[in-house]
């Protein structure tokens, strides 16, 4: 039995949604980092790169700083100082850096990106407007689609979040963040069908851990095999706590709202009226979850509050990866 145990007593809406978001906390004073080449050599962003995939974002901080000192306004350094704010857990630092990254180049959808992880835990709403500026910005930002299905999962809109999941998969096929993302979004949405083709192959393979696992009870519950979905967690939990989490996921189940129902289609004017009725032509079969679907609008630019929010934990400039609900 692993140690890893769940707290039950949660609120029922956010226990699907535990997207291990790193708290952040003031930092008491920077941590000592190695010598710095010098800032002017061929590729030094590279080495904030490189401190940033080898957990060091002190060196990466003061990588990126060491070029901005003498060049103020590249665009690439400011994504990278604000990356490692981000990593450090200096949120209000980190959406400066973005801000003046945005003010270099008002649509510049990594710094969107940054600022709406920024803004994710404490206001999804202001994170959904920034996700969604990101994508506009640029639609093939796989990161910022799957950030906004998180952004929209969070606010309990289960069936909007699985549009811009399933964009993401066009963009990046085979992210298993994504798949298990969207997975659950299917589930607490009504379509559990779907949900368990996405997280059935995911929970029983080799890889499968014990989020994914409990997603794909999730999902179960959602179906109605309660059964079986008590089978999955107890892999991973205590005895005592398996029924406490399946109440846990009817309940959220209950109260998810229903998918909004298609618009009417609106009824044709005189000028539109066919002059004589024509046979209709057959019928094209559902689109299947993984369909491109169009862009979501979004606001041209956004304006982040002046106090921050706990962040996703990677960063999201040249060193982004996914934000995700297994985090």
């Amino acid at each position: 039995m692993m140690a890893r145990r769940r707290s039950i007593a949660r609120t029922s809406t956010l226990f699907v949604l535990s997207l291990g978001l790193a708290g952040c906390q003031q930092q008491t004073g920077p941590a000592p980092a190695p010598a710095l080449p010098d800032a002017g050599s061929a590729g030094v962003l590279n080495v904030a790169d490189a401190a940033i995939a080898g957990n060091d974002p002190q060196m990466a901080l003061k990588v990126s700083q060491s070029v901005l000192a003498t060049d103020p306004t590249n665009i690439q350094a400011l994504y990278h100082e604000a990356d490692a704010y981000y990593a450090v857990g200096r949120c209000q630092d980190a959406i400066a850096a973005y801000k003046v990254a945005l003010g270099l180049n008002p649509k510049s959808s990594p710094a969107e990106t940054g600022i709406g992880r920024c803004l994710l835990k404490r206001d999804a709403a202001a994170a959904e407007q920034a996700f969604e500026a990101a994508v506009q910005d640029d639609p093939g930002n796989a990161v910022a689609l799957d950030d906004l299905g998180i952004a929209r999962d969070l606010q309990g809109n289960y069936a909007g979040a699985t549009h811009p999941y399933e964009q993401a998969l066009l963009i990046a096929p085979g992210s298993v963040p994504t798949e298990v993302n969207l997975g659950l979004s299917l589930a607490l949405s009504g379509d559990s069908t779907d949900a368990l083709q996405y997280l059935g192959p995911l929970a029983t393979g080799t890889d499968a851990t014990p989020k994914i696992r409990e997603d794909y009870a999730a999902a179960l519950v959602a179906a109605g095999r309660t059964d079986e979905a008590r089978q999955v967690l107890s892999v991973d939990l205590p005895p005592d706590d398996v029924p406490k989490l399946i109440t846990a996921f009817q309940q959220t189940i209950a109260a998810a709202p229903p998918p909004a129902p298609a618009p009417a289609a609106p009824a044709p004017t005189v000028a539109q009226a066919a002059p004589a009725p024509v046979a209709a032509a057959p019928l094209s079969p559902s689109p299947t979850p993984l369909a491109a679907a169009a862009p979501t609008p979004a606001p041209a630019v956004i304006t982040a509050p002046a106090a921050p929010a706990p962040l996703p934990a990677a960063p999201t400039g040249n060193a982004a990866a996914g934000s995700d609900i297994l985090r």
